[in-house]
């Protein structure tokens, strides 16, 4: 039986061992310190309560099972404290997290409706700040010339006159007061709305009522919904850009006349060549392969295709081989100067799953898209500084 019960603990062990290494790195801590850290909190407390229990068997001559049972009812009961907390949140705030959902949820399916569109934002921003008792709340995109403001919630000031620059960040922002002009000096939170990879706008919310800014629960809450509007955003931008070229195409007179490709290191060039990295094909009829910094290193006799394309691979290798920080890696996780450069290495270079590189650096679905699209940006803003420099 002894024999039995110790082969039944390892599987045990072995499980109990995978869920908390899951659990920690879902909330961003390493396995290691957070059963440290709970061990040591276990220990204290099994010993204070076994010393209590020992106090009064001796002393009040109470039963003897009162040493076991005392410390393992103290056990249970601090072991179950997070998941009180965890139940009392569902409880309290369940109807504002299904109202927020269910307006996420019509606001997908408005995307094509301008009017419903606005609407649906009006309904997702007044739940998504009342779940986090926010001040007030702002839904902004802009263009090159102007900003425009989608939807409010009890902002009683007039049309926000702000350049774009102010809006424009890689990731989430803690604003200090008067940062930002008035009427906006007591914003406390800016967080970029992306679609794809482009900034469309920004989300802008007030101090939270019960402070002076968002705890960090709070702001990873805000954070996915902020990706779920900006992904709206984009469909219903995309979905009447769409229809103008559908529109123009069919008032043109005769065949549409082939336009000479730009020489270009955007976002999306970037993205949809680090994609394909290894299709050589594909490379060299990307923009990239107009580059003057891949054509000046291609010798006389490289002239196909995939003579470009293997260029183009080598000049990308190079520009995300300089995001690689010059300080070596200390510690396990890696330090968060690292997440750029090592997302896109396995990402693309590696082409290991999203999944594998969240766990490995115990980092959040919404921070690891954040952290690439910015990755991917410093990537094309390095390969156009490297084309400048052959001027």
């Amino acid at each position: 039986m002894l024999v039995m019960s110790l082969l039944l603990v390892i599987p045990v062990s072995i499980m109990g061992y995978g869920v908390a290494r899951y659990s920690a790195a879902a909330a961003g801590r390493t396995i290691q310190r957070d059963f440290t850290y709970n061990l040591v909190l276990l220990a204290l407390v099994t010993l204070v309560y076994l010393a209590a229990s020992l106090f009064l068997v001796n002393v009040y001559g109470a039963p003897g099972f009162t040493v076991v049972f005392v410390p393992v009812l103290a056990v249970l009961t601090h072991s179950l404290m997070s998941t009180a907390y965890r139940l009392l949140d569902w409880l309290f705030y369940r109807r504002e997290t299904r109202q927020l959902r269910s307006n996420l949820r019509q606001l997908i399916r408005m995307t094509g409706e301008g009017e419903a569109l606005e609407e649906s934002l009006e309904h997702a921003l007044n739940a998504l700040c009342v779940s986090v008792s926010a001040t007030y709340g702002l839904i902004l995109t802009y263009d090159e010339q102007s900003v425009h403001q989608l939807a409010t919630y009890r902002w009683i000031g007039e049309m926000v006159a702000l350049p774009s620059p102010y809006l424009t960040a890689d990731d989430f922002i803690h604003l200090e007061p008067g940062q930002f002009p008035a009427p906006l000096d007591e914003a406390a939170l800016l967080v970029p709305l992306y679609g794809e990879l482009n900034q469309l706008g920004a989300l802008l919310l007030g101090r939270p009522t019960n402070g002076i800014r968002y705890r960090d629960d709070e702001v990873e809450r805000i954070l996915s919904m902020a990706d779920r509007i900006g992904e709206a955003i984009h469909f219903a931008q995309r979905q009447s850009s769409d229809i103008r070229q559908i529109a123009l195409l069919a008032e043109a007179q005769g065949p549409v006349a082939s336009m000479e490709r730009k020489a270009t290191a955007s976002v999306e060039a970037v993205e949809m060549a680090l994609r394909n990295l290894y299709d050589y094909a594909f490379l060299g009829d990307t923009p990239l392969a107009e580059l003057r910094l891949v054509r000046s290193r291609l010798t006389q006799g490289q002239i196909t295709t995939l003579d470009r394309g293997k260029m183009v691979h080598e000049v990308l290798l190079e520009a995300v081989n300089k995001l690689r920080p010059s300080a070596p890696i200390s510690r396990d996780p890696p330090p968060r100067e690292w997440y750029p450069y090592l997302i896109l290495r396995e990402a693309y270079i590696e082409e290991k799953a999203n999944r594998d590189i969240m766990l490995k650096l115990y980092i959040s679905e919404g921070t690891f898209n954040r952290t690439r699209r910015a990755a991917v940006r410093s990537v094309a803003r390095t390969l156009g500084e490297m084309e400048e420099a052959l001027v």
